[in-house]
């Protein structure tokens, strides 16, 4: 009596092991990067293996982007961000991507910060053609808030107490999510806890730059020395 699927089908009776239905997971068995949230559509991902090509880099004198070996999650590489001991200094990389399909979008990425480590950093931004709606938060690792970009120009607070380990060994994730089809953002992810945004609009600025999605990750510093890796940067569109 015939039953189940052939063999290569995913639902297929085995002896010793059980079918995978969930193709997420699938993927992440066989070492996607796309392991913490995998939720929406993913429309680029880059885990630096291919170096900086797709990058742009900029720091402040003394400071640094580079690809080390030094610390990674998969594939043997990260990028490794330098900042110096100067007030306010900035080290990050920025790219610029086509405009996914207008739905709720959202950029991913992991970060190790070291015990010097002060201010972490997500920005996106939608540029139209006619306006740009940017979309900003950032970690201070020092006195535990994140800060979010508001609809005023203002910087708000969206959470405290927020625990940032700083051994140089524990990888932590961040994730931003927006919807494009309204201008207002939807949640941030830091690990296992989600903030919700959804009651929160995008600013709204003219600009005469062309239609892209630009994404930039960074670090800051308070007058110190500081460096950190980042990795696994994702970009998803149709996010639930």
């Amino acid at each position: 009596m015939a039953h189940g699927q052939p063999d290569f089908g995913i639902y297929a009776p085995k002896s010793t092991v059980s079918g995978l239905a969930d193709l997420g997971e699938l993927a992440a068995r066989l070492f996607s990067i796309d392991i913490f949230d995998r939720r929406g559509d993913v429309v680029w991902i880059d885990d630096f293996g291919g170096g900086l090509a797709n990058w742009t880099a900029y720091y402040d004198a003394g400071g640094a982007v580079a690809i080390s070996g030094d610390r990674y999650l998969i594939n043997g590489v990260s990028c490794k961000l330098s900042v110096p001991n100067l007030a306010t200094a900035k080290t990050g990389v920025y790219r610029h991507n086509p405009l996914p399909v207008y739905s709720r979008i959202g950029v991913e990425f992991a970060f190790l910060p070291a015990d010097d480590s002060k201010v972490v950093r997500l920005d996106m931004a939608n540029y139209d053609g006619e306006f740009y709606y940017p979309a900003y938060v950032y970690i201070d690792i020092a006195t535990k808030i994140i800060w979010h970009y508001d609809a005023g120009g203002e910087w708000s607070q969206l959470a405290t107490d927020v625990n940032i380990r700083r051994d140089g060994k524990c990888w932590h994730f961040m994730k931003l999510v927006v919807d494009l089809d309204t201008s207002m953002y939807v949640r941030l992810i830091l690990d296992n806890v989600e903030y919700d945004l959804t009651s929160r609009a995008l600013r709204k600025l003219e600009s005469d730059e062309a239609p892209m999605l630009k994404v930039d990750l960074s670090l800051q510093t308070n007058a110190d020395t500081s460096i950190m890796y980042i990795n696994h940067v994702i970009n998803t569109q149709n996010e639930p």
